[in-house]
């Protein structure tokens, strides 16, 4: 079976995206604080962007390791089943610690999510510094997500078979 190319280049993004991660949970807990500045506004507008340049080469890696599915098998993973399956069977190779991480953050990103929701009022405009919580939430789970499936890429041997599900 062909191996899978650019590891190297995917632990290399992977080591940036938890940089990412790291950034925007510091830029997160100063915000909670209560700091507030332009700069700070702007160097979290800017992480924010840069997420999402970063999670096109997860997004391609993923699509590498999905390459021997055919359309009609990307269908059958609606089933929920099946897409738990394959979910776990493609996130297998990251680290436990990270996949915990991954889980931890979204669940918490969910939950500013939900008091952002719940504190906005249409009389009442949200402040810059609910809206660096909020961005900073939301950029580090993608980092984190970004980091685990560019980790699972780099130590995959090969493209998952849809014959395994």
């Amino acid at each position: 079976m062909k191996s899978l190319p650019a590891k190297g280049l995917a632990r290399a993004l992977s080591v940036v995206a938890l940089a990412g991660f790291a950034l925007s949970v510091v830029v997160h807990m100063i915000s909670m604080v209560g700091f507030h500045s332009q700069i700070f506004l702007r160097f979290q507008i800017d992480l924010f962007f840069g997420m999402f340049f970063l999670f096109l080469p997860a997004a391609l890696a993923q699509e590498r390791l999905l390459c021997q599915f055919s359309f009609r098998d990307r269908l059958r993973t609606f089933n929920p089943k099946l897409a738990s399956k394959l979910w776990r069977r493609l996130i297998s190779p990251a680290p436990k610690w990270l996949r915990g991480l991954v889980f931890a953050v979204g669940v918490y990103t969910l939950i500013i999510f939900g008091a952002f929701i719940y504190t906005t009022n249409p009389a009442k405009p949200t402040s810059e510094l609910d809206e660096i919580r909020l961005m900073s939430a939301f950029a580090a789970v993608f980092y984190a997500g970004a980091a685990m499936i560019l980790i699972a890429y780099a130590r995959s041997d090969h493209p998952l078979n849809p014959a395994e599900f």
